[in-house]
């Protein structure tokens, strides 16, 4: 994977494990998921990436497999997660495949129709002002609309400073003090999401 196209740096996997680590933002997101999956249902997490939502989703009884090309994520999920089913793939390698999809901030609409191919469901979460997930022949869309605090915690003001400076083109996020010895500095971050649940018609 060439370097300019890479996510998965050291600094963000750093990051995302504190912020994951902090918050109750993928317990939270999990309990809307399952919501919508049946009992034997497997689920596939295309760009599962630091794999905490997979993990909470397994510790709730759901079958999980979770696939990323990035090597670096897929290595740090399996240390945090030992026990989890990872697997270093690009996402277009299962799209012949049957379990239920799952996609958080990853496939785009177009990409998100060409794993469904003989899928009966996919579940895709994307940020507000995405394009959506439209419905097509044959399949229904149903949608959800929710916010959850994603925030980043930070062990001193300067990693805050380089935390926005890599993830943000502008510093429109605020560095906040909490009373948290280990993180005594906290970014904010609410996110206004849509989930899109597909469905054949002829399985409704």
């Amino acid at each position: 994977m060439s370097e300019s196209l890479k996510w998965w740096t050291e600094e963000r996997i750093r990051y995302y494990i504190d912020a994951s680590r902090n918050s109750t933002f993928h317990e939270e997101l999990s309990m809307r998921i399952m919501r919508h999956i049946t009992p034997g249902e497997r689920v596939l997490d295309a760009g599962c990436g630091i794999a905490f939502l997979d993990y909470e989703l397994r510790k709730a009884g759901i079958s999980m497999v979770g696939i990323d090309i990035d090597e670096d994520a897929i290595n740090a999920s399996s240390k945090l997660f030992p026990n989890l089913d990872l697997e270093k793939c690009g996402y277009e390698s299962r799209k012949d495949g049957k379990e239920t999809l799952l996609s958080v901030f990853f496939l785009n609409d177009e990409n998100v129709w060409k794993m469904m191919g003989r899928r009966r469901k996919g579940i895709v979460i994307q940020k507000e002002g995405k394009r959506e997930i439209m419905e097509r022949p044959g399949f229904a869309v149903e949608k959800e609309y929710f916010e959850l605090e994603f925030p980043q915690c930070a062990r001193s003001y300067q990693e805050a400073i380089d935390f926005l400076d890599i993830t943000y083109k502008k510093r429109e996020k605020r560095i906040e003090v909490q009373n948290d010895e280990e993180f005594p500095y906290v970014i904010r971050n609410r996110k206004k999401l849509v989930m899109s649940i597909i469905q054949r018609r002829n399985e409704r």
